[in-house]
């Protein structure tokens, strides 16, 4: 019988110690769940943020090709960008690539280029990417596409767009056009002094780059809006040299032969240097000895050199070319300085009048293609307000969508951290109901123990009286005077009923106050009972029979208004364990 009740004792620690590791276990899970459930929210935000700026420029073969040949032999890039049957099906990097790059060789052989399309498929792709030198080239290439069309405004925003991307990676060449072309744009305007500053920072650009051979064009440019300022001559005429310069040594004879026809319009209307105008003019005449321009130049230059026959000759050659009004404005000029030059002022008078009359025209006409650009201007400014109006209301749309999914990631990770919590409480107070059963348990074992030896020898005492021979009256009766001073007394009893109630949360105590009937030797019973004493232990350590403890706990259970058929033990149990917990 010892054995036997040191076997459940150790069977009891080693259940104990099996409910610790499993709940370690279930506890380590729970946090690692609940770590997970943490951040997998913002690792999922993070990554659709990522994914949808990680555009790639292409790498198609063919197209990379073209780009690298597409400086010094644009053509050639054209024909290559042909060889790509459907370009349309390519995937969308090397579709827009492709767009990108023949927009950009047709740029650079001055093909007209009217539909904006295919520039925009690459504008679309590259635009708000980190891809700056692309979409720096795709807004350049929009913006041209706009200046040919007299679209100033159009094509300002898109060089503005380009020159912000450009300014991010230093890229000055490229910066170099966008001031060249705004430049252009300026001067067109007759905005003269912002022309000025944007060809000033198109020569610096160019300068930097290396790339001489526009900088002359820059600095010609520059010379031509520094004479129609009033600036110094002596500074003109550096600009000029510099021009004239840089386009030598680039052996650009088309440019050098401009910059020197342009030097000597100067010359001969801002300084009195006639002769060596009428150089630098006979110098560009040469190449082109059928311009009308260089015939009325020559005429002029020669009248104020009091050269009268050399004036005629070139009038003359320029007369019969006067089917532009632009064209006869010059060339009445001319011809009335040669015929002051010949003495025929008569004549001269006529031509300044024919001058005069012609001019006004070509005022006229001027001004009225400037109304009919302002007014088709008005136009694309107001189609550009409605399609800024409709960006705007997409750009709503598109903020009030992520505002609405941010509302939802904030939900969800306010759920989780919700139910985190709540794993959180509930697994504490797992881990509490564990450490007070554990307690409980172990307080129960402590009182368990004490009553332990008092079982175990009022046993060993049963065993000795029944080994007595039954006519040894007088021996069995010291026998039971022995045994009885290992029954407990009610007094006794009641120190023990008293930790049952420590141990669980008063139970006896309470349910005495449910059921006042119950009696000091009930409660007796029911202490035995919740410390799970089997009922011949507590018949031993009562000394009584089975037969006595059954019909005292059919009297418990009356008095506890319970049914007979209802299981004295188990309910017991039950009710300590939710009164405990």
């Amino acid at each position: 019988m010892i054995y036997y009740f040191k076997k459940i004792f150790s069977a009891r620690i080693v259940l104990e110690a099996y409910k610790a590791v499993i709940l370690t276990h279930h506890f380590k899970k729970l946090v690692i769940l609940t770590a997970m459930n943490k951040y997998i929210a913002p690792l999922l935000l993070f990554c659709l943020l990522i994914s949808s700026c990680n555009k790639q420029y292409t790498r198609h073969p063919v197209i990379l090709k073209a780009e690298s040949i597409m400086g010094y032999s644009p053509k050639e890039a054209t024909r290559i960008l042909k060889t790509i049957p459907n370009p349309e099906k390519l995937p969308e990097a090397d579709y827009a690539a492709w767009c990108l790059q023949y927009i950009r060789s047709l740029n650079k052989q001055d093909s007209s280029i009217k539909s904006d399309s295919l520039i925009r498929i690459a504008v679309n792709y590259y635009e708000g990417t980190s891809l700056h030198k692309y979409a720096g080239i795709a807004y350049y290439l929009l913006g041209c596409i706009y200046e040919n069309r007299q679209e100033t405004q159009s094509a300002m925003s898109e060089f503005k767009r380009a020159e912000s991307e450009f300014l991010q990676i230093d890229a000055y060449n490229q910066l170099a056009l966008v001031y060249y072309h705004f430049g252009f744009l300026y001067s067109e305007d007759e905005y003269i002094e912002k022309a000025l500053q944007n060809f000033k920072l198109s020569q610096h650009y160019f300068h930097r780059a290396k790339n001489y051979n526009n900088e002359a064009y820059a600095y010609r440019e520059i010379a031509i809006c520094m004479d129609n300022t009033g600036h110094n001559i002596n500074y003109v005429m550096y600009f000029y040299k510099q021009a004239q310069k840089l386009a030598e040594q680039a052996k650009d004879t088309v440019n050098y032969l401009d910059i020197t026809a342009s030097l000597a319009n100067t010359l001969i209307t801002k300084t009195d240097q006639y002769n060596t105008a009428k150089n630098y003019l006979l110098h560009a005449y040469k190449y082109y000895d059928e311009s009308p321009y260089y015939y009325n130049m020559l005429a002029m230059t020669y009248s104020k050199l009091n050269m009268p026959d050399s004036a005629q000759y070139y009038f003359q050659k320029a007369l019969p070319d006067t089917t532009t009004l632009k064209d006869k404005v010059e060339t009445f000029l001319a011809g009335a300085y040669a015929e002051k030059a010949s003495g025929n002022y008569a004549k001269s008078l006529e031509y300044c009048l024919k001058y005069d009359q012609n001019r006004n025209l070509f005022i006229a006409k001027t001004r009225q293609a400037q109304l009919y650009l302002i007014d088709q201007q008005y136009n694309v400014n107001k189609k550009n307000i409605e399609n800024a109006q409709l960006k705007i209301t997409n750009r709503n749309m598109i903020i009030y969508v992520g505002f609405m999914i941010v509302l939802v990631l904030l939900g969800i990770v306010f759920l989780l951290s919700i139910q985190k919590k709540r794993r959180a409480e509930h697994i504490n107070h797992q881990v509490e109901r564990e450490k007070l059963m554990a307690e409980i348990e172990k307080r129960r074992l402590s009182l368990f123990a004490k009553l332990q030896s008092r079982i175990e020898s009022t046993i060993r005492f049963e065993e000795l009286k029944l080994r007595l021979p039954k006519d040894s009256g007088l021996k069995s009766s010291c026998m039971d005077e022995m045994l009885q001073q290992f029954v407990l007394t009610e007094e006794e009893w009641q120190s023990y009923i008293d930790e049952v109630n420590l141990i669980f949360n008063n139970f006896i105590e309470k349910l005495s106050l449910h059921f006042p009937a119950i009696t000091i030797a009930d409660k007796i019973v029911i202490a035995l009972i919740t410390l799970q004493l089997d009922i011949t232990s507590t018949c031993s350590i009562l000394g009584i029979n089975k037969n006595t403890m059954y019909r005292r706990r059919n009297t418990i259970k009356e008095r506890l208004n319970l049914d007979k058929s209802v299981d004295l033990e188990e309910w017991l149990l039950g009710k300590v364990s939710a009164e405990t917990i």
